[in-house]
């Protein structure tokens, strides 16, 4: 199938609505639009401006088709395992459309009786597809009729804007037809990043002049790079005191130490620290780079990807002396810990202020049109947000600006793309230094897996790191970026396997960690590797992702087995609690089978919580917990469940995270997938402190990738290796007995056995 060439007036309009809707079409969705071949370098900012709105535009067409094609075929469910219908509008239409689709318009007033399922669900701000009643009366399939931006559902009517390309197709219905309206995605992430590209551009001849923003188009940092001499020559005379230092360096390893010597020698440009797993970048952020900054009068912007994750940067600030009143938090403040608020700690607007016809008030969610969020904003040095609200457009002050740092510090920096880092650039241009925390061997920006086979979806920290790596090696003396090496997490025989495949064998163990594992008495390891073999992967067209429910139920009794009296003394913390154990896997449909196994949980209601019935999901933990469990609002959630639950999810959510034990369930049977990208497993085999549990096919799947296979090989060395096979006609009938009797051999003391042979 040919490509299609990219619209040539996509520099002139930048507005993501009419560009989706001048160009797109239902019958040109199935063609991909004809990429360049990635480069690493770009030439200038509107150079990398027109290159990032063409991928954004094959991974819209991506998503439309997929969803089209795949899932939103049928009004209501025929496959069993799809359980409710999905999320629609059906209304009827009330007039001849002639009119509408020459004016790509279509207004329905509220006397259209338009049907919402679920009946709360919001839709403006959507993308979509108008689809009616196939003719055939053999077939429950319906008709696709045209692609349309749902701009306003509200009581008075639903406002829609159409495609030109099918807006045709609309003129020809009768009145009384019968439109089922169904989403593709929603606009308002997109609509925040084309806006901000648009400023982008027309701000790239200043910006050009930034250090930054060469540093990012040219993929390295020239001549900026400082030597490891210069880094120890800087924590000697600051160890003597000549410095002046605020912090206190002996908290640090030598590492660390150098990680701050790198930023405090970089006056401007971009500084680059590597943290491998567990190695403590959150301390060095918050205990070092934050007091070392604020000591040199800078404002300091600090963003994660993620609530969750800025929350707990932030909750960790709080307690250090030298940043105690120079913080505020911004967002959207149902997602903010209500730890934060309740210090004071959260930027609010005028209270008293008339609401909107959704019940906010103007300066709530760090609304930047309230002059009190302004100046909460100006008056504090450290201001803590996730990337979406720093890519937001920021309201003109009518005083002195306010939305002016001098420093960002960018916490997994890895998984932030190109585009993200120069939106926050285009909203902050007073940036005069970029600090990039992360770690390029673990989990990598979001991108289909067409483009990343064409070479998209690298960080820019990924970027210069390989360049900076590149033009170092042939000096030795060079330090374009610190790596952090010593670990304060994994049992050794976990960070000798982890840092044997990923990190050349520079991790070192901290004395913390140096007995961590199960008891000496017991001929368990930190590591231990389950071959099932007999269980199969099915793939679900309205989920688009994988399920292995064979290898489910061998996790179920595994996760089980943690909890019984047999287990109890294995590890020396003692008994383990619901919070102390999870279950990661590749695939979002695989996860909600162990949670359904695992906690009892509706297969339906996780479908709700999903977003395929509800759409958007509920910030907070106890919400999520009642969605997942079929709950109401007001009904108690059992507190051990809701923990279970929290603690079954997908390797790329549990980033940053860790637990004393950990279940990798890999779900595939033949081929590895996604199981094999390296950077899964990284960030799979790193959680654990005292016990890794991988339960797989390899036999097949996984020995096809020689990462798994290394894995599989050190377990076969320290003995705790074992082999299980499932009939999968047995699947819903599996006996776990033979299979429990040999993982209950392994946690069975030494000297208990000795008395009983």
């Amino acid at each position: 199938m040919t490509s299609l060439p990219y619209p040539s007036d996509l520099s002139s309009s930048l507005d993501l609505v009419e560009v989706v809707l001048n160009h797109f079409s239902i019958a040109g969705l199935q063609r991909p639009f004809q990429l360049p071949r990635f480069s690493p370098t770009f030439p200038s900012v509107a150079a990398f401006v027109e290159l990032e709105v063409k991928v954004q535009l094959e991974l819209m067409r991506e998503e439309f088709h997929n969803k089209i094609c795949h899932v939103i075929n049928f009004p209501k469910p025929e496959q069993e395992g799809i359980r409710k219908a999905e999320k629609h509008l059906k209304f009827y239409l009330p007039y001849d459309c002639r009119a509408a689709a020459e004016s790509f318009h279509l207004t329905l007033p509220s006397s259209s009786s338009v049907e919402k399922v679920p009946p709360r669900s919001q839709w403006s701000n959507y993308f979509v597809v108008l689809q009616t009643q196939s003719q055939e009366s053999n077939t429950n399939e319906l008709q696709h009729v045209a692609l349309a931006y749902c701009k306003q559902l509200r009581k008075d009517g639903v406002a829609f804007q159409l495609s030109r390309h099918d807006s045709a197709k609309i003129a020809h219905l009768e009145p009384q037809t019968e439109i089922f309206c169904r989403p593709l995605a929603g606009g308002t992430f997109k609509k925040t990043l084309f806006q901000a590209l648009k400023e982008l551009e027309i701000s790239a001849t200043s910006l050009e002049n930034s250090l930054v923003t060469k540093q990012i188009l040219q993929g390295h940092l020239d001549t900026h790079i400082k030597t490891l001499d210069e880094l120890d020559q800087w924590i000697g005379s600051s160890k003597a005191g000549s410095d002046g230092l605020a912090i206190d360096l002996d908290q640090f390893n030598h590492q660390q130490q150098r990680a701050l010597a790198l930023d405090a020698l970089s006056a401007e440009g971009i500084v680059m620290c590597q943290g491998p797993p567990g190695t403590g970048k959150s301390h060095i952020l918050c205990h070092g780079l934050l007091p070392q900054a604020v000591q040199r009068r800078e404002k300091v912007l600090v963003v994660c990807n993620s609530n969750v994750a800025v929350d707990a940067l932030m909750l960790k600030s709080v307690k250090i002396s030298g940043l105690v009143g120079r913080m505020i938090r911004c967002g959207f403040k149902g997602n903010i810990d209500d730890e934060i608020v309740k210090m004071g700690l959260y930027a609010e607007g005028d209270a008293e202020a008339i609401m909107d016809r959704y019940g906010n008030q103007p300066g709530s969610n760090s609304n930047t049109n309230d002059q009190l969020v302004q100046g909460q904003i100006r008056a504090k040095k450290i201001v803590f947000t996730t990337i979406h609200y720093a890519s937001k457009e920021k309201k003109a002050s009518t005083s002195t600006a306010y939305w002016n740092f001098d420093t960002l510090i960018l916490d997994e920096a890895a998984q932030i793309e190109d585009s993200k880092l120069f939106v926050l650039l285009a909203r902050c241009p007073s940036l005069k230094k970029i600090l990039l925390i992360g770690d390029p061997k673990q989990i990598q920006p979001y991108i289909s897996d067409s483009l990343r086979k064409q070479g998209y979806g690298k960080s820019t920290m990924e970027r210069l790191m390989e360049s900076a790596t590149s033009n170092a090696a042939t000096d030795s003396g060079k330090a374009p970026f610190v790596m952090l090496e010593r670990q304060f997490r994994m049992a050794p025989l976990l960070r000798s396997v982890v840092s044997e495949l990923f990190y050349d064998n520079r991790l070192e163990d901290d004395e913390c960690v140096k007995d961590r594992g199960p008891i000496k008495s017991v001929p368990l390891t930190p590591l231990l590797v389950i071959n099932v073999r007999g269980t199969k992967m099915m793939f679900s067209k309205l989920h688009q992702s994988y399920a292995n429910h064979g290898e489910a139920t061998v996790v179920k009794e595994i996760y089980d087995f943690l909890f019984s009296a047999d287990f109890n003394e294995v590890l020396n913390t003692g008994s383990l609690q619901f919070d102390d154990v999870c279950v990661l896997t590749p695939y979002n449909l695989h996860k909600d089978r162990l949670r359904s196994l695992i906690c009892g949980a509706n297969e339906d209601d996780l479908d709700a919580y999903a977003g395929h019935v509800y759409g958007r999901s509920q910030g907070s933990p106890a919400k999520k917990s009642q969605s997942i469990l079929g709950l109401s609002a007001d009904d108690n959630v059992d507190a051990n469940k809701a923990t279970q639950l929290q603690n079954i999810d997908t390797v790329d959510k549990f980033q940053g995270s860790e637990r004393k034990v950990v279940i990798v369930s890999t779900c595939v049977d033949q081929k590895p997938q996604r199981a094999a990208d390296p950077h899964f497993i990284d960030v799979a085999c790193s959680r654990a402190q005292h016990l890794l549990i991988v339960v797989g096919n390899f036999t097949d799947a996984l020995a096809l990738d020689p990462n798994w296979s290394r894995v599989h090989a050190r377990a076969v060395e320290e003995g705790t290796y074992l082999e299980h096979t499932i009939d999968t006609d047995e699947e819903d009938s599996f006996d776990a007995s033979r299979l429990m009797e040999k993982v209950a051999k392994l946690v069975e003391s030494k000297s208990k056995k000795r008395r009983t042979s």
